[in-house]
């Protein structure tokens, strides 16, 4: 979609695009790169604590979890919104749904283009064993779809402005690695890191309330 409405603008008589702008697209870009090191440091300390650990925490079959997220989008490199839930099927496997919501604009000289998008996904998580039950580590895979739009508002000499816009979407995969942190049996903090399709990828951290079930004992 972002490339749709780059076309269309084009394609209107205020085609000046100057080599200017590719400094913002390269600073962008470069922040987007440092953001994903940092995701990938992240998931691997994860998993390096799954694999030293030896108990299961307090995800327990039966119980969901959910509550409000806040994070830091790598496509656009904006701040986002949104929620998760997730349902214990077993001790170690869970699965659920998400959805955020995040918009970005690049501006030019002669103008800018402005994105939003909104995320529907559904998510599936293998959750590790740990030493201390305040602690649930978890890696997983995200599917959904990204409901995206786009518009330009340019600067067309003594003309005004000239506005173009455009919608559209497609199917998005993640993986992500994640900790929970039970700071009470039924209210817990939670840190989240992902990467996948469309350069899409983010930085989460939420809280997590526990919704019925008695869990396993």
């Amino acid at each position: 979609i972002h490339a749709t409405a780059r076309e269309e603008y084009q394609t209107s008589p205020a085609n000046l695009i100057n080599k200017n702008s590719s400094t913002n697209k390269e600073e962008i870009q470069s922040m987007n790169a440092r953001l994903r090191n940092t995701s990938k440091v992240l998931v691997f300390l994860v998993v390096i604590l799954s694999l030293i650990s030896t108990s299961y925490g307090q995800f327990k079959n039966g119980q969901t979890y959910a509550g409000p997220y806040l994070g830091l989008s790598f496509l656009g490199s904006t701040a986002q919104i949104g929620g998760n839930v997730e349902y214990a099927v077993e001790e170690d496997i869970g699965v659920g749904g998400l959805v955020r919501y995040w918009s970005y604009s690049e501006s030019f000289y002669w103008g800018k283009f402005s994105y939003s998008n909104i995320l529907l996904a559904g998510q599936a998580n293998y959750h590790f064993k740990t030493n201390n039950k305040k602690f649930d580590p978890f890696v997983g895979v995200d599917v959904g779809y990204d409901i995206q739009s786009a518009s330009t508002e340019t600067l067309v000499g003594y003309f005004g402005t000239y506005g173009v816009s455009a919608s559209g979407g497609g199917f998005i995969g993640n993986v992500h690695g994640g900790l929970r942190y039970f700071y009470k049996p039924n209210l817990a903090f939670v840190a989240r890191v992902g990467y996948g399709t469309y350069s899409y990828g983010a930085l989460d951290v939420g809280v997590d309330f526990t919704l019925g079930g008695s869990g396993s004992k």
